[in-house]
């Protein structure tokens, strides 16, 4: 954690942690930053972070570009507060967005351990936080695992023929459990510690993505609640 990022530490009802790619996703954030996640829309016991991870710039030939690129990126966690970098000790890759999350629930348990809840949310979805406020209060504060079911239940893994499929070795069953989908799900703080303290042991369920993965190692179905379903989505139909 450097001198120049501060976090709170007194008690916290919801700390949001959005997926994003530290170089290229800036616009996103930002937009972020003034709209749903302004200080006018989030109360003051909800806190919001960027899981960006350490910057890739290997690919950049210029040492000079390099350098700026880094800069820039300091220069908005300092500015902002709210880019977690190094914290998450993994290089920014969509390959490793599952170590990424994973890595943030443990931070997030160590760090902010008074928290009630832990939203995981992409930097693409514009959260509802005044209709999740009141959603709150009715949810309870133990084994909670909630988000938007995935269109087809009990749907087959992918397998080699296709993109980031998932080895028969990691899960050789042909369904998979009904999972929240990745854009945006809800975690009790009991389960925040339990992924984030087994996550080294649960290397290999990394195909799954975390949101699949709780399903594994929380045994429970996310319930449906209305809420949680994205603006498109066929279940609003």
């Amino acid at each position: 954690m450097t001198q120049s990022t501060t976090f709170p530490s007194d008690e916290l009802r919801l700390v949001f942690g959005i997926k994003t790619a530290v170089l290229t996703n800036f616009a996103q954030r930002q937009a972020i930053r003034e709209t749903w996640a302004s200080k006018a829309a989030v109360p003051s016991h909800m806190k919001v972070f960027f899981l960006g991870c350490t910057p890739v710039v290997d690919s950049i030939s210029d040492i000079l570009d390099r350098q700026r690129i880094l800069a820039a990126v300091k220069l908005e966690r300092d500015v902002y507060g709210d880019l977690l970098t190094d914290e998450l000790e993994f290089d920014d890759k969509y390959t490793l967005l599952t170590e990424k999350v994973s890595a943030f629930l443990e931070w997030v348990a160590a760090e902010l351990p008074r928290t009630e809840f832990v939203m995981v949310t992409d930097d693409d979805v514009y959260v509802r936080v005044d209709k999740l406020v009141e959603d709150l209060h009715m949810l309870p504060h133990e084994g909670l695992y909630v988000g938007e079911l995935s269109d087809t239940l009990y749907s087959a893994p992918l397998r080699p023929a296709q993109s980031y499929y998932t080895p028969r070795e990691s899960y050789p069953l042909e369904q998979l459990p009904p999972y929240a989908g990745g854009p945006h799900y809800l975690l009790s703080m009991d389960c925040v510690r339990f992924i984030g303290k087994n996550r080294r042991r649960l290397a290999s369920l990394v195909y799954f993505g975390i949101h699949k993965s709780a399903v594994m190692v929380l045994q429970g179905q996310p319930p449906i609640v209305c809420r949680f379903v994205t603006s498109g989505s066929r279940r609003l139909a």
